[in-house]
């Protein structure tokens, strides 16, 4: 950990919001973009992710700077995401890549199968459990390294690897038609 990153902490633990400010703000991209993984709509995401900086704010005083400020903030992240996710009934669902894309690129039949594709992938994401999502979300999402998504998700590198290979194993079954082609 930084030594300016340190000072803030510690300012912050003070009760200095402008430096709890400065130490969040580069995570909150990542923090709403891993609760839109988690939620599937951006709406409740960006509910979800200020839940995370309020209870970030109010637990702060017991950080003790034995793990990176990151990790932390993003476990805490994680949890409100599934917290909204439980309390809301809600099933994960994510968002096509393909709506991303600039539609007035696309042919009409390529916006259709990418629609299909995009329907399928939800659907293939709904039938994996939470940590299975979450590990899939952080790793092939997000690109977090093993070791940082193991401490985000609180479990042993060993537990993420099968979370991983259960996912993988799930999408690839789910999607099995559209490897075919």
């Amino acid at each position: 950990m930084e030594q300016r990153e340190k000072q803030l902490i510690r300012r912050a633990q003070g009760g200095d919001a402008w430096a709890f400010e400065q130490l969040v703000a580069p995570h909150h991209g990542g923090l709403l973009a891993l609760a839109c993984d988690v939620l599937g709509d951006e709406s409740e995401a960006q509910d979800a992710c200020q839940e995370a900086l309020i209870a970030a704010y109010r637990s702060l005083p017991r950080f003790r700077l034995q793990s990176e400020f990151f990790t932390w903030l993003y476990r805490i992240g994680v949890n409100q995401a599934l917290k909204f996710r439980r309390s809301r009934g809600r099933r994960l669902v994510r968002e096509g890549e393909s709506e991303v894309t600039n539609r007035a690129e696309r042919s009409p039949d390529k916006a259709v199968l990418d629609a299909e594709l995009s329907e399928h992938i939800g659907r293939a994401e709904k039938a994996l459990s939470p940590q299975e999502h979450m590990a899939f979300a952080l790793c092939h999402k997000r690109g977090y390294k093993l070791v940082e998504a193991a401490l985000m998700m609180e479990c042993s590198e060993g537990s993420l690897k099968s979370y991983l290979f259960r996912a993988r194993r799930k999408m690839q079954a789910a999607l099995q038609p559209y490897l075919e082609t």
